[in-house]
């Protein structure tokens, strides 16, 4: 069964089921972004464990139809192309059941095979969980550099950088005068249900929901709440997003996503 015809399938089951979700799996087919693979930064440390197989597998690449990890040949030996299996995969502290089939092994080294499957999606919390981690990864991915000469006033001295994704994501860091360290960062994107912010300051990580913005234009009247606590979600999408992103600081915003991972999973 192809994925198209098993994302339709999802979508059917889904009648039942609240608006956020059947609005999510629309919107997945609508986009055109089913087959957009991405590749799982090392900060985010994606695994999947097979079952049947003692060890753990290296998540490297993830999209809606398939994954493909790296494994030791001694773990996967009882494999063969076509076999249908449970797999689970974990990216930052959450993980979920997936049934697979292996469609192809290919040898590395004599340590290690790269092996790619295919998603059997029966459902559609299968593919709201990838969504999940997708489409801040593609986000990530997609942010450029905004030149000093078209920023704000109070973000073109030195030290600034603003960056802008496809999908109307902002992203502002400051870095220190010594360039050892970020001073302040904010990054503001979009999800499903609205506009969301994560924001360090003073040493600080704090995140919030904008209310009201239809549009990234109209961010500058939204209301900005803050959450009472750290959001998980807010934070699990800022990791995947800064993870992916492609910047002049790339040392100094991995220590960052270091440091919002820990955060993550000291949450409750």
């Amino acid at each position: 069964m192809g994925i198209l015809h098993q994302l339709k399938s999802a979508l059917l089951r889904a009648r039942d089921q609240d608006p956020s979700t059947r609005d999510t799996l629309a919107s997945i087919r609508q986009e055109g972004r089913l087959h957009a693979r991405v590749k799982i930064p090392e900060a985010v440390g994606g695994f999947t464990q097979v079952a049947g197989c003692d060890r753990r597998g290296l998540l490297l690449n993830l999209s809606y139809g398939g994954m493909a990890i790296a494994a030791p040949p001694d773990e996967i030996d009882t494999l063969t192309a076509n076999t249908e299996i449970d797999a689970t995969v974990g990216i930052l502290d959450q993980s979920h059941v997936f049934r697979v089939k292996l469609i192809r092994i290919s040898p590395v080294d004599v340590d290690i095979n790269l092996l790619g499957f295919s998603f059997i999606h029966n459902d559609s919390i299968g593919l709201l969980f990838l969504r999940r981690y997708i489409e801040p990864i593609l986000e990530g991915g997609s942010l450029m550099l905004i030149p000093p000469e078209v920023r704000k006033d109070r973000y073109k001295s030195k030290g600034w950088l603003c960056f802008r994704g496809d999908r109307s994501t902002d992203l502002v860091i400051k870095v220190s005068p010594d360039n050892n360290q970020i001073d302040d960062l904010m990054l503001i994107f979009a999800t499903q249900d609205g506009y969301k912010q994560l924001l360090y300051k003073s040493g600080v990580v704090s995140t919030a929901r904008i209310d009201g913005p239809d549009s990234s234009l109209d961010l500058g009247t939204a209301s900005v709440k803050s959450t009472a606590m750290l959001d998980a979600t807010i934070l699990r999408s800022a990791i995947c997003l800064l993870a992916s992103a492609v910047t002049p600081v790339a040392p100094l915003l991995s220590s960052f996503v270091l440091k919002l991972s820990k955060l993550n999973s000291s949450q409750p």
